[in-house]
């Protein structure tokens, strides 16, 4: 499937099959990207608009370094990924599932922490204005655990 029609399903309420970059910001303002693996909840206002999406991850990713990191992970898997976005200045959680289906309830987990958050006020207006009402009511230093079906009223669970 192609990207746009990957994102318009998600859109939809459908679960993305495959992992799914998603970012949000927290009650300080600081931005956190997501990986969804396949079947973490995503809330739906991330698919509001899609251009917009595709301008904000391409403004992520083509931060460079700020800062250092720390990992809240030790296991064996490559966390290289999660590292680099955190050396980039946003929280990175996952969500996994040794299963490989969806798990209601479960959790977004910390992997890693940038030593300088990039916040909100930092950002271009364009990417804080759409990051901006994807917020989690927590400080992401603090929330080793992020529960989207609790803070959002709509997310994709088809």
């Amino acid at each position: 499937m192609e990207w746009d029609e990957y994102f318009d399903s998600a859109a939809k309420g459908r679960r993305p099959t495959s992992d799914f970059e998603w970012y949000a910001v927290d009650d300080k303002g600081q931005v956190a990207l997501l990986t969804s693996a396949g079947f973490g909840a995503i809330p739906l206002q991330v698919f509001l608009d899609r251009d917009i999406y595709y301008s904000a991850r391409e403004y992520f990713n083509s931060l460079p370094h700020r800062c250092g990191s720390k990992l809240f992970v030790n296991d064996s898997s490559n966390l290289s990924s999660w590292r680099d976005v955190a050396h980039r200045g946003l929280f990175s959680y996952d969500w996994s599932n040794s299963a490989g289906q969806y798990t209601p309830g479960k959790p977004y987990t910390l992997i890693a922490a940038p030593q300088k958050p990039i916040t909100l006020f930092e950002l271009p207006t364009s990417v804080a204005e759409y990051v901006s009402p994807i917020r989690f009511h927590v400080n992401f230093e603090e929330a080793m655990d992020l529960y989207p079906e609790q803070e959002f009223e709509e997310v994709n669970l088809s």
